[in-house]
């Protein structure tokens, strides 16, 4: 399985989706051996986190049982959503020995470009992987799709790539000579099927990349279950007045996410009730312009940027959160929604969002009327019975939509290719 985040050290929700998806497969009997970049295991190790998978060097043999267990390759390539010209910014750094990135002290040859990086890391996965015998090839989303093709291309391995965001999503157009559009969908053509996270994305992939429909197998994503952590419990004391009402944005802050739209939708419900505070967790590329939005509304004192808060500060917030709102301007499935529904926070959903398909219960909006939106999260505020409705009814799908039986589906797949 070829990966690109694992918890703790994540950007979205690929890691943690890879973590759940892994260990089920192994506890079905699959024997699943994660090829991650190096940097990755290096602040699993130094962070202390207890992963759940062994963390193997380029030395490390395969002996161990009833374990997702993983291989690590050189790569200051930190993020599944960077573009060219963030790998770019990244080089220059790493060149003028001001990388904020942990990475192989020892590796110091990187790609010159995004392209001739994601090259180099197929290489470097082939070159690791040239003495254990695989059976069959999983991918997660395009940056290791390469590696996936080489696979196939060498030693002859059918692969399965799965899709949790496309380049459609990410920046909201349609442009098919861009670079990694078709990189994407040469990938799809050489894979021998495609796994999507939504009946959404699948439409996407046979309307704009043009792959046949019978290839392509739907596979939700699931809830994660929990165990409260002291780090938990202590994080629900977060500062909260008993007369506020909190609407939440958590995600990564970028045109996807469609963060704009939360913050004009703030600043059509303030003016009526200045009760109502806006919280966005998270950050990315278009956190300026957000910081920017709110002064130029004079919503200083009703919306608040938190950054990026670790797993324990995020869940208390969806936990003291009246409303959330995921405003997304294209969502293959939003693991958010769900996490949002499983701590029984009513929901505002944009009706681009994969996720909807599963939940029962929600208000659904056009991404881009903040009018509606508004109007939601003031008869949230004022009706408490439909609070109370939302937070029950929205949990209706969360018995049958477990890890363990999404993992079946794939074991399917894999039984029939390997």
């Amino acid at each position: 399985m070829l990966g690109w985040e694992y918890p703790p050290v994540f950007s979205g929700g690929l890691g943690v989706v890879t973590k759940n998806l892994a260990q089920a497969l192994v506890h079905q009997g699959a024997d699943i051996t994660l090829v991650l970049p190096q940097f990755i295991t290096h602040k699993i190790i130094r962070s202390g986190y207890d992963p759940g998978v062994k963390l193997l060097s380029f030395a490390d043999g395969f002996a161990y049982e009833n374990q997702v267990r993983t291989k690590r390759v050189p790569t200051f390539f930190y993020s599944p959503y960077l573009n060219a010209a963030g790998y770019k910014e990244a080089l220059i750094k790493h060149q003028n020995n001001k990388n904020p990135f942990e990475t192989d002290e020892n590796a110091s040859v990187y790609g010159q470009d995004l392209w001739a990086e994601i090259d180099r890391f197929a290489a470097e996965v082939v070159a690791l992987t040239e003495n254990n015998e695989f059976d069959l090839v999983h991918a997660h989303d395009w940056i290791t799709a390469e590696a996936a093709i080489q696979l196939k291309l060498q030693r002859n391995l059918n692969f399965i790539l799965h899709i949790h965001a496309t380049e459609v999503d990410r920046t909201g157009t349609t442009d098919k000579n861009s670079e990694v559009f078709k990189r994407e969908q040469y990938a799809m053509q050489q894979a021998i099927r495609v796994i999507t996270v939504s009946q959404y994305t699948k439409k996407i992939l046979v309307d704009q990349y043009g792959i046949d429909a019978e290839k392509i197998l739907v596979v939700y994503n699931a809830y994660e279950t929990k165990t409260p952590t002291p780090e938990y419990i202590k994080a629900r004391q977060f500062p909260k007045n008993k007369k506020e009402f909190w609407v939440l944005f958590i995600g990564r802050v970028t045109l996807q996410k469609g963060p704009e739209y939360f913050v004009e939708t703030a600043a059509k419900v303030v003016p009526h009730d200045a009760d109502v505070h806006f919280h966005i967790a998270g950050d990315g590329d278009m956190m300026p312009q957000i910081r920017q939005q709110i002064k130029d509304c004079g919503l200083e004192s009703n919306v608040h940027c938190h950054g990026f808060l670790p797993p324990a500060k995020r869940d208390a917030l969806y936990m003291l959160a009246d409303a959330c709102i995921i405003p997304s301007v294209s969502e293959p499935f939003g693991l958010t929604a769900i996490e949002v529904i499983d701590h029984c926070t009513p929901l505002i959903i944009s009706k681009n969002c994969g996720a909807n398909e599963i939940i029962g219960h929600k208000l659904e909006v056009d991404f881009f009327d903040t009018d509606q939106m508004a109007e939601y999260v003031l008869a949230l505020k004022k009706y408490p019975e439909l609070r109370r409705t939302l937070r029950t009814k929205a949990m209706d799908n969360k018995g049958r939509l477990t890890w363990e039986a999404q993992a079946s589906r794939i074991m399917e797949i894999y039984e029939n290719y390997s």
